[in-house]
């Protein structure tokens, strides 16, 4: 990892420990019952990859989508390198054997276990294209034979373009304003699906992808 890449990360874990007090309002679900109702077609495509399953969620941030596939999942170990957004979703109600840990996903030859899925909700677009092949490779290291990267993203929208701009390795960054006045840099790419196949090739047998386009939200999964 870069001199730069560092920063990005710095800045981005900055951004997000300061944004917890607004998190739930910034991703507007409000409820568990309304995060499944609002995003039904999505969870429905990604409930066969999960039930039953022994899962790593990672950077589970306060828990929205850990809640609703703890009721799937055979077990989760949900993790964040983040303890402020870890709290708030330890606070919250689930079904299932669930488990929190501190851990940073860039660390993830530190865990000692192997999963049979490996979840990633609103992550990868923050992972810098720098980091990209070392951090699905890490993936892969958990995964058992036969599992499976199941990864979970927004698409772009004229929210993220406003104000958007790129460094010298291609990352997409905007720099975002909190309530209380302080401002962030925080990578946010958009990936075509000719990209995060090329991303995902070297390392998984097998990659589907699908589009939500009333949802502003795609689906990549990555099999061995």
């Amino acid at each position: 990892m870069n001199d730069h890449d560092r920063q990005l990360i710095r800045d981005m874990k900055a951004y997000y420990t300061a944004r917890v007090p607004w998190h739930e309002q910034y991703m507007s679900y409000g409820s568990e019952k309304n995060l499944e109702t609002t995003r039904a077609p999505i969870i429905a495509a990604i409930e066969p990859y999960v039930k039953g399953k022994r899962i790593l969620d990672i950077a589970c941030g306060t828990g929205n989508y850990t809640q609703v596939f703890a009721r799937r999942a055979r077990s989760i170990l949900a993790i964040d390198g983040l303890p402020e957004p870890l709290e708030v979703a330890r606070s919250k109600e689930y079904e299932g054997e669930i488990s929190f840990r501190v851990h940073d996903a860039y660390r993830l030859d530190d865990l000692d276990e192997t999963f049979e899925v490996v979840l990633a909700t609103h992550w990868l677009s923050h992972v810098p294209y720098g980091l990209m092949d070392e951090f699905l490779a890490a993936v892969v290291r958990r995964l058992e034979p036969g599992g499976v990267l199941v990864s979970l993203d927004l698409s772009d929208t004229p929210d993220f373009q406003d104000g958007a701009y790129t460094d010298d390795d291609g990352n997409r960054l905007n720099d975002r304003t909190l309530p209380d006045g302080n401002t962030y840099p925080v990578v946010k790419n958009f990936p075509t699906e000719a990209e995060l196949r090329r991303h995902f090739a070297p390392h998984f047998a097998d990659v589907s992808y699908q589009e939500f386009t009333d949802l502003k939200d795609w689906l990549v999964v990555g099999s061995l």
